[in-house]
């Protein structure tokens, strides 16, 4: 993903994430607590084909469902995986 491009969003109770590669295609997480059950946050992937017939339509990759402290367990893996790879340019430490 060379011409890679990310962005973020928020919206009733859901953060997003999004990125895109060569113009093909995006991809999209979203975070949001579930509803009936607060120890409970879905995790969606999806994807975008943009020379689709439907460029519109998302797919779901994967969707999964997390209690909170396992999610705080995933975010710690993250943040080391993160303070171990070296800062590319044009990236600030706190990226």
């Amino acid at each position: 993903m060379s011409n890679e491009q990310l962005s973020q969003s928020t919206s009733a109770n859901r953060d997003e994430i999004t990125w895109s590669g060569d113009g093909k295609f995006i991809e999209t997480l979203s975070v949001k607590p579930v509803v009936n059950n607060s120890e409970l946050v879905e995790i969606i992937v999806q994807t975008q084909f943009l020379t689709a017939k439907n460029p519109d339509e998302r797919r779901v990759k994967a969707q999964i469902f997390l209690p909170r402290r396992e999610l705080k367990e995933l975010h710690e893996v993250i943040g080391r995986v993160l303070a171990a790879v070296p800062v590319s340019s044009g990236e600030t430490p706190s990226e």
